[in-house]
């Protein structure tokens, strides 16, 4: 058995239902952990999905640090930055150009710590970090991550004494800083009835410009019984799906 694989065992045990005896099951999952093509680049594989490819500390780096990694696989990163000093402090976090190029995903923070989220291709970035008024950076954090998707926004509750789960709960439960993926709601089964400016912006442009994705629920064509559909029909619809066609967004999920 190889070293890096790793098995969970979850026994179902019999259940009563009524008179009725149910089979026990035994199920086994096996879970692999990450074996990079380049293991040295991947500093420490912390669990199935998590390998931790970078942890220092700055020597002297005040005010702003930059600092290169190497991401073995296309795949999102979780990215940290600490700062010495008050909680008065704003850092910034960007990476493969400084927070204030053009056109560079930025995250900024009120304190003396900064996370992000970025999807990265394979191979050498740079993290740029700065905190200002100038204090000494003295630990930057990377880590592989898996996508963590929020489905569907916006979308409610018919029950009245449930919470309106619109941005202002997704901000004030904490979700927005740990997920990485937004999910947006449709409205039937019309690419029409997506409705990006209406229930998506301006929090969609937001959230694109933290390095984040956003993409579409879609039906499935053919799920209706005695419907057939082919593949190329099946990729006529998904292709006029706003996912595909709507330029600030990454794609659908059917």
């Amino acid at each position: 058995m190889p070293a890096n694989t790793r098995h969970e065992i979850i026994e179902r045990h019999a259940m009563k239902n009524r008179n009725i005896m149910r089979t026990p099951i035994l199920i086994a999952v096996t879970l692999l952990c990450p074996a990079w093509s380049n293991p040295a680049k991947a500093q420490e594989v912390l669990n199935n999905f998590v390998s931790e490819l970078l942890d220092v500390s700055p020597q002297a780096a005040m005010g702003e640090a930059n600092v290169a990694f190497e991401n073995p696989r296309e795949g999102w990163v979780f990215l940290r930055g600490q700062c010495v000093g008050g909680d008065s402090v704003t850092m910034e976090l960007s990476v493969d150009g400084p927070p204030s190029q053009a056109g560079v995903p930025v995250d900024r923070f009120e304190g003396r710590i900064i996370e992000g989220m970025r999807y990265l291709s394979k191979g050498p970035h740079t993290l740029h970090v700065r905190c200002s008024p100038a204090g000494k950076i003295d630990r930057l954090l990377v880590r592989t991550m898996p996508e963590i998707l929020y489905a569907n926004f916006p979308m409610h509750s018919p029950l009245a004494s449930y919470p309106r789960y619109d941005w202002a709960f997704l901000e004030r439960s904490g979700l927005l800083e740990n997920i990485n993926t937004i999910i947006g709601a449709r409205h039937g089964s019309s690419a029409a009835r997506v409705r990006v400016d209406e229930e998506y912006e301006p929090h969609l442009t937001q959230w694109k410009a933290r390095g984040r994705k956003w993409i579409v629920e879609s039906p499935v064509p053919g799920l209706r019984a005695g419907v057939k559909v082919t593949a190329d029909e099946a990729y006529a619809k998904w292709v006029g799906w706003k996912g595909i066609s709507y330029a600030k967004l990454d794609g659908l999920i059917a």
